[in-house]
C-alpha cells in the first residue's frame, strides 16, 4: 500500500474520534450516581485554564469519545484496522497513557495473540475508568469551589493527579 492510500484511510478512521465525541454524553451520564452536564465540564475547563486540571480535563473527554462504542477505538475493533490501532497507541500522550494504560498492555499482549478481544476489553475497562476519573475530578470541584478554585485546583492536583503519576507536587 502506499502512503498515501495509507494517509487517505487513517483519516477516514480518525474522523471516528470525532463522531464519539459527538455521541458522548461522558460528563452528562447517568452511569455514574451523580447526573454531571456537559456544563460542569466546560466550567471546570473554564475553571482551571492553563494549568494540569484543564489537561486531565481535556483527556478525560477525549478518551471517552474513543471509547465509546461507535468512537475511534470502537470503530477500530469493529472493522479490525490494526494500523490505526498501531498508530493509536503509538502516539497517546504521556498523560494519556497515565490515564488509559489499559489500552497499551491490550496492545502488546494483542500483537502476540492478534486476539481482539483484548483491545475490546481494554476500550470497555478505560471507559469504566474515565467514568470514575470524572465523577471524582466532578465531586472534588464541586467540593472545594466554596473555598475558591486555587483551593480546588491543589485538591484535584494531589488527590487525583498526583496518585496518576501525572503532577508532581501538591499544584500550589
Amino acid at each position: 500500500m502506499r502512503r498515501f492510500e495509507l494517509g487517505g484511510r487513517e483519516l477516514e478512521t480518525w474522523v471516528y474520534h470525532e463522531i464519539g465525541e459527538v455521541l458522548e454524553i461522558g460528563f452528562d451520564s447517568g452511569l455514574w450516581q451523580e447526573m454531571v452536564s456537559a456544563y460542569v465540564w466546560q466550567e471546570m475547563v473554564s475553571a482551571y485554564a492553563n494549568t494540569p486540571v484543564e489537561i486531565f480535563a481535556q483527556v478525560l473527554k477525549d478518551v471517552l469519545a474513543d471509547t465509546h462504542s461507535e468512537g475511534l477505538l470502537g470503530h477500530i475493533v469493529q472493522n479490525r484496522v490494526e494500523s490505526s490501532l498501531g498508530f493509536y497507541v503509538a502516539f497517546q500522550r504521556a498523560i494519556s497513557r497515565a490515564v488509559f494504560p489499559e489500552i497499551r498492555e491490550a496492545f502488546f499482549r494483542f500483537r502476540q495473540t492478534d486476539d481482539w478481544s483484548l483491545i475490546e476489553a481494554a476500550r470497555e475497562s478505560g471507559r469504566r475508568n474515565m467514568y470514575r476519573h470524572a465523577a471524582a475530578l466532578t465531586r472534588l470541584h464541586r467540593e472545594a469551589q466554596a473555598s475558591g478554585t486555587d483551593r480546588a485546583r491543589v485538591r484535584i492536583i494531589s488527590e487525583i493527579l498526583k496518585p496518576l503519576g501525572i503532577a508532581r507536587g501538591g499544584g500550589e
